[in-house]
């Protein structure tokens, strides 16, 4: 049987400065980790110029690079065991500096190795020197990389274990899981539970100052209607001594996808949750309540807390959200779905229920369905509104356009509600209201207030202004295809022309003039009246217009 053997090609050498992007930060995360795993206490960094040309220099008080003899190989290292086997070192760091070349000065020896030498195709001379305690590196840099160096230093240590001195000055360093909510070691891991703010861009997961990128479970905390208050939970990983947790090699920006990875995934959630189960009450969709006991982290139910409902209005800017408020036995689900209900049904139902005092309606959240308080929830699942006048009784929708039921007896609206999950029998109730309103759309889209039907029983006592309030809430939006007038300018206009359908509808077609009439001169007219005197205007009705003062 025939057979081969995989072997390394020597075109590789050629090939490695290609395998490192040369930037100084990564040049510098490179002989940073070699430093580290040298067993340094403290790097010293700092740049020079010689002969014209500026150079940046990185010295460590550690073991030395050249310890037993001088040797560098790609894929190589002289590190221990216990190197070897906690970090998985790649034996490539020195080739970061293949496209620029350096000197290395350790254990008493010198070398100089251009970015051709690393190649392996020239042969480097090693020279004797005094520098015999840890190793230094020099390499040359570029005027801009000068420039920009004590930023690319802070960046490359903010995290890294060992004092780092820049110019003399010692670099402030960050701890990486500052602001964790709850921090636990398993398997040579720190674990740090945070709050996601997507304000952190320097990576997941600390390998001894070494930041890697990587996803980790995101856990929704809490609800909320603006984005900005909407809290998730993730973790931070800072390494102690992890040895099943791998870098991809050579570049070490990120994880090995590995069993042990799946089971850190895994431990990830669970402490998430464990951290949870510290806090007083908690808001978890019941899905992730149930992961967690899947996970074995008992938790207490979310608290019984839902958004009020409020009917959808047209006006974006209308701030009409709902308020989170306690659950309790006064509370109702308005899980009404049914496509086919105008605008207003909801907005009529809505000042009906405000009307009866009978408790609270609340809007449905599929995230909380499951929980023993959500299912115990009295649900309002359909309604409908009745108009009488006299014995005729007619639907509301049969009303569009009709005068004769302007001012009915009644209105009465039929709601049907679900007790509890699984009851397949609506209960029929009834509402009695003062006011419905019904709009004609045309394909969906609402033409304008000549459109609405309003109705006031003739015994209502709703005023004008909460009238008013009830049809700006319903049908106002804004015009964004004039430049003319602003927003609040658009809501005076409508609301004057709401309150002139208002007045036509529960007094005549005289009253809603005069009131229009009114209504203009105090805007227009009444600032330019001579001040102490009684202005009196007639209009006739060819036209011409008289005014007298009257002391």
């Amino acid at each position: 049987m025939q057979t081969f053997q995989i072997t390394v090609d020597s075109n590789v050498l050629e090939k490695a400065k290609h395998f490192f992007n040369s930037g100084l930060n990564h040049i510098l995360n490179e002989l940073l980790q070699n430093a580290r795993r040298a067993k340094a206490s403290c790097i010293w960094i700092r740049t020079y110029i010689e002969d014209g040309m500026r150079f940046c220099s990185i010295m460590d008080d550690g073991e030395g690079i050249f310890k037993e003899d001088v040797r560098i190989a790609l894929g190589g290292s002289d590190w221990d065991s216990e190197i070897q086997e906690s970090e998985n070192p790649a034996g490539c760091g020195l080739f970061s500096l293949a496209n620029r070349g350096c000197q290395i000065k350790a254990n008493g020896k010198r070398v100089n190795i251009t970015s051709e030498a690393f190649t392996g195709k020239i042969p480097v001379a090693i020279e004797e020197t005094g520098f015999s305690n840890g190793t230094r590196i020099d390499f040359a840099i570029t005027q801009e990389e000068a420039e920009s160096l004590a930023e690319t230093v802070t960046k490359a240590t903010k995290y890294y274990p060992l004092p780092v001195y820049y110019q003399r000055n010692k670099v402030k360093r960050g701890d990486f899981l500052q602001g964790a909510l709850f921090i636990k070691e398993w398997s040579g891991l720190r674990i740090g539970v945070v709050e996601e703010t997507y304000c952190w861009h320097d990576g997941e997961i600390n390998f001894h100052g070494l930041t890697v990128e990587q996803n980790f479970p995101h856990i929704l905390l809490s609800k909320a209607r603006e984005i900005y208050r909407v809290k998730y939970l993730t973790t931070r990983i800072e390494v102690i001594d992890c040895p099943e947790l791998k870098l991809v090699l050579p570049a070490q920006k990120e994880v090995v996808q590995n069993e042990f990875l799946a089971q850190l995934q895994v431990e990830c959630e669970r402490t998430i949750y464990e951290y949870i189960r510290t806090l007083y009450a908690h808001r978890l969709p019941f899905q992730s309540w149930e992961k967690a006991k899947t996970l074995g982290v008992d938790l207490p139910e979310a608290e019984p807390k839902l958004y009020t409902w409020v009917p959808y209005c047209l006006d974006n800017y209308s701030g009409c959200n709902g308020e989170l408020v306690d659950v309790n036995d006064r509370c109702l689900l308005v899980d009404v779905t049914d496509e086919t209900y105008d605008l207003a049904d909801y907005h009529v139902f809505d000042h009906a229920w405000k009307q009866s005092g009978n408790g609270i309606l609340l809007e449905p959240d599929p995230d909380y369905a499951g929980y023993s308080w959500y299912q115990s929830l009295t649900k309002i699942v359909d309604f409908s509104v009745i108009v009488q006048v006299g014995d005729e009784k007619e639907p509301l929708e049969r009303c569009m356009g009709s005068t004769k039921f302007q001012r009915p007896d009644d209105i009465r609206i039929i709601y049907f509600t679900l007790d509890k999950e699984g009851d397949k029998e609506p209960i029929a109730n009834k509402l009695s209201t003062d006011i419905a309103f019904i709009s004609e759309l045309d394909d969906g889209f609402w033409e304008g207030i000549e459109n609405i039907t309003l109705l006031v029983t003739k015994d209502s006592e709703t005023s004008t202004e909460t009238l008013n309030r009830l049809l700006m809430d319903t049908y106002f939006t804004t015009s964004e295809c004039t430049d003319e007038f602003g927003y609040e300018m658009q809501r005076e206009m409508f609301s004057s022309e709401i309150n002139q359908l208002i007045n036509l509808v529960i007094h005549d077609e005289d009253y809603a003039n005069r009131q229009k009439i009114a209504e203009l001169a105090q805007k227009f007219l009444a600032w330019e009246t001579p001040h102490g005197k009684t202005t009196q205007i007639t209009i006739k009705p060819d036209g011409n217009i008289d005014v007298t003062f009257i002391d």
